[in-house]
């Protein structure tokens, strides 16, 4: 809108709402990110810096995902090595990347990734645009992004400045129908122009995630049940003619 035209005034925003939900008994933390768990997201592919490529091999796809504020303590995690983001991570010569377990197993298997750098370009992009390039600061424990794959791989960066959309995440204390209408009210404060009706609890929203996956899963089970019915009559008219022809 007019208001967040700059990136100023949208990392003004960001942290003024976080400053007014910390201040809610109920809430413990909070956090931004660009897609919540269980709910896919962009994906990039990536290379480690100083690592070359077998010839023919292509550049694994990790699913990535900006985050600002205390997005794995709202969740309830604690990394397994290495750090979380600081202030300075994300500024022109401070790149910085959390990386989850999954993909520290896949590409560092017998080395310890923190201090590695790794480069991400965006798929099927121009050979002009440059990749991004950030050094990995932390491990977190794995938490699935996209449903319909193996646990994949992930990414973590700090979310830019001039983010735009960003989905807020609350660590509550209570019942989230409790604590609801306090997040509409402090966004509500801080700005009336901004919508808050979709508030949900994750477990909801990682439910609603796995909705088509539900569906077509069901769809495939409709269709085995009819192919095993079909071979099923098919069989049977094999047999009543086999024993009408013995019975002459």
């Amino acid at each position: 809108t007019e208001k967040y035209r700059t990136a100023e005034q949208r990392t003004a925003a960001y942290q003024r709402l976080e400053e007014r939900l910390d201040a809610i008994p109920d809430v413990s933390s909070s956090a931004f990110a660009n897609v919540v768990p269980f709910a896919g997201g962009p994906s990039r592919q990536m290379s480690v810096d100083g690592r070359r490529p077998l010839p023919g091999e292509s550049q694994p796809t990790v699913s990535y995902v900006t985050i600002r504020g205390r997005y794995f303590a709202t969740l309830g995690l604690r990394l397994l090595s290495g750090r979380t983001f600081t202030d300075r991570d994300g500024l022109p010569g401070s790149e910085s990347a959390i990386v989850n377990q999954r993909l520290a197993t896949m590409f560092f298997p017998n080395e310890d990734p923190i201090g590695r750098r790794i480069c991400l370009t965006v798929p099927n992009a121009a050979a002009t645009l440059p990749p991004a390039c950030a050094t990995i600061v932390g491990v977190s424990p794995t938490v699935r992004q996209q449903y319909f794959q193996e646990i994949d791989p992930v990414v973590y960066v700090p979310a830019p400045t001039d983010a735009s959309e960003l989905t807020l995440i609350v660590g509550i204390h209570s019942t989230s129908a409790a604590v609801a209408p306090l997040l509409r009210a402090e966004v509500f404060a801080l700005d009336e122009d901004i919508a808050s009706n979709a508030v949900m609890p994750l477990e909801q929203a990682m439910t609603g995630s796995r909705w088509g996956h539900r569906v077509f899963g069901g769809m495939l089970t409709a269709f085995a049940f009819v192919g095993l019915l079909l071979g099923a009559v098919g069989l049977y008219a094999v047999t009543a003619f086999a024993v009408v022809q013995r019975t002459q």
